[in-house]
């Protein structure tokens, strides 16, 4: 039988919920069912899972199922692991700007103190700037899109918690003054000190950047291209009174679920 994966985050797990991935509230559930009740429901969502963890799971999945559908819902762009120690108890170490890391140890008697990790994550954010983490995530999308079209699987692509563009953010265009460019392309680039015509330069090296990736693949991919999970849909918690709960993941579902019956199916 043909199935329908997801791959996702905890918001594609279900963290939050009741009954999680079986929880009939859950946008993965709901959308299923709205646009194919032909194909059996795999969802590989994982709590804390990084960007590359959902590319790497997405070829996984398109290698050990026969998909006819694959739903990629990218996390958030800052968020890595790092893992200091093999030892018989994890050692994993998760980062993201909301997270608070606590002491870990590892043998033979090194202990990482919770200011030193904090200290370090802070340090180590600072020196990533997001326009990469975008490109790599039209790295991603265009390589698993490329190999979809091959395999014939229909690939879908979900903003669950990307939040830091806007709407006409991909559009290359010709500018003038900074203004000219979008709210959140004027933050990454700093508008503020920098005179127009660097900005301007700037702004066409960072579209370059994305072209060279493949750019965004066929708009009809993209069910939430520019309306986040997490900055538009989060309308009540969940049972854990962090991620959302059945109000935000109905809500989040019918907007997926219009988009995607006014949009023709990649292949």
């Amino acid at each position: 039988m043909k199935c329908s994966v997801f791959t996702g985050c905890s918001f594609t797990e279900g963290i939050g919920l009741e009954k999680q991935s079986q929880d009939p509230n859950l946008w993965v559930n709901r959308l299923h069912s709205s646009i194919n009740a032909n194909t059996k429901l795999i969802n590989l969502g994982k709590s804390g899972a990084t960007n590359y963890e959902i590319f790497q799971n997405s070829i996984l999945a398109l290698t050990h199922y026969p998909c006819e559908n694959l739903f990629v819902a990218w996390t958030e762009l800052l968020r890595f692991k790092v893992n200091p120690g093999v030892e018989l108890y994890s050692t994993d170490i998760f980062w993201s700007r909301a997270d608070v890391s606590t002491e870990i140890a590892v043998n033979p008697s090194i202990s990482y103190s919770s200011n030193y990790l904090n200290n370090v994550k802070n340090r180590f954010f600072d020196l990533r700037h997001t326009h990469y983490e975008i490109v790599n995530i039209l790295k991603y999308t265009n390589i698993i899109n490329r190999i979809c079209n091959q395999l014939k699987v229909r690939a879908f692509f979900i903003n669950s918690l990307i939040i830091d563009y806007d709407d006409g953010y991909f559009d290359h265009k010709d500018i003038c003054v900074p203004s000219d460019a979008t709210t959140t392309t004027q933050l990454h680039l700093n508008a503020n000190t920098r005179d127009d015509q660097e900005f301007i330069q700037l702004y066409h090296k960072i579209h370059n950047d994305y072209a060279d990736t493949g750019g965004l693949p066929p708009v009809c991919t993209w069910l939430n291209l520019y309306q986040s999970f997490r900055l538009n849909f989060y309308i009540d918690q969940g049972t854990d009174n962090l991620h959302p709960g059945p109000k935000s993941h109905r809500a989040f579902a019918d907007w997926l679920i219009q988009n995607f019956s006014n949009k023709p199916q990649a292949t």
